[in-house]
């Protein structure tokens, strides 16, 4: 019988299969490595977009609140309103009494004091009410109105007396679904841009007669919104209202036009 040879392996395949064995352990590091990596990426990048989430929800709830807050400084109007005509904003509170289709008696209590005073309109009286306008301030409202005539009267209680404030004109050109953002340029010049349900109607620039520190925009019953540009002193306060105008008949935009001035002097 021949006798078996004693197998022999050379040092460089002992070397090749350590090789093999010591790439195979690092490329199953690595590929450990890779995941776990991966995974402390993914884990990350979801913490980031949690924190992006928080942030654009905070973002939103400041906006929302600062849009609060201006509808709040900017649109008192009708809100502190109520059914028998009586409004309690300031120190003085009015009473708005009908008569007749064209005849009202406005009671104005101040410190404890009445005073009365009967108004006719020009028109058929539509709406009777009280708002508090910024650098005016507490105001009784009369609206008279025919056809495609519209008119705000405000009256305010000076010296002892009821008297008129000036009108704001809300005709059938006006639009009662637009809203207003204004910015100053300076004290005389006023970007507007008007928008209706969320859609730019138009942006003008627009020049006014006057220097003014106080922008406001308010609600006239449900006839719409306008602009009110003040200018307050020590002693009187006045305001110009501008407001949109359109083709009632089509609807197409004419521009924004000036509505109505109002002049108050103090109590």
């Amino acid at each position: 019988m021949s006798e078996k040879k004693p197998l022999k392996i050379s040092m460089s395949t002992v070397f090749l299969i350590i090789s093999i064995i010591v790439i195979i352990l690092l490329a199953f590091y690595i590929f450990i490595n890779n995941s776990n990596n991966n995974k402390k990426i993914n884990d990350l990048n979801n913490k980031i977009l949690s924190q992006q989430s928080t942030i654009n929800g905070l973002e939103e709830n400041n906006v929302a609140l600062s849009l609060a807050n201006n509808n709040v400084s900017n649109q008192s109007a009708l809100d502190n309103s109520t059914d028998n005509n009586v409004s309690e904003e300031d120190d003085v509170s009015y009473e708005i009494v009908k008569k007749d289709e064209v005849n009202a008696t406005i009671n104005a209590t101040f410190d404890g004091k009445t005073v009365s005073k009967d108004f006719e309109m020009d028109a058929m009286i539509d709406k009777t009410g009280t708002m508090f306008i910024p650098d005016i301030g507490n105001v009784a409202m009369i609206s008279e109105s025919g056809g495609e005539y519209c008119l705000v009267q405000l009256y305010k209680l000076e010296n002892d007396d009821i008297v008129s404030v000036g009108r704001i004109d809300c005709g059938a050109d006006m639009d009662p679904d637009v809203d207003y953002v204004v910015s100053m340029k300076n004290d005389s010049n006023a970007v507007i841009t008007v928008n209706r349900k969320d859609d730019n109607v138009l942006t003008n620039e627009l020049a006014l007669p006057l220097k003014v520190n106080n922008v406001n925009v308010v609600d006239i019953f449900d006839y719409g919104k306008v602009i009110l540009f003040s200018k307050s002193g020590l002693k009187t306060s006045s305001s110009l209202a501008y407001r949109l105008s359109i083709d009632y008949t089509t609807g197409n935009t004419i521009g924004i036009l000036g509505a109505g001035v109002l002049y108050s002097a103090d109590l």
